[in-house]
């Protein structure tokens, strides 16, 4: 069974953007927060239940994220 991580311990497992060894070394990211599923979601690979499942997240979800992303 998966182990659900609800904060930031998966972001700080050792591993980086630029792969293993080079921790510490700056990346430039880009993100967004969707309100409504990808299209990519449409269709046989995925579930209806999945793809109505999907819910925006709050703003303090979103200020959590942006919180994170800063370190």
């Amino acid at each position: 069974m998966a182990t659900i991580v609800k904060d930031d311990r998966a972001l700080l497992c050792g591993s980086s953007w630029w792969g293993s060894g080079t921790v510490g070394k700056a990346a430039f990211i880009t993100y967004s927060f969707e309100n409504e599923s990808y299209e990519q979601v449409a269709g046989p690979s995925h579930s209806n239940a999945f793809r109505a499942s999907f819910k925006p997240l709050t703003e303090a979800e979103k200020s959590a994220a942006r919180d994170v992303l800063k370190q």
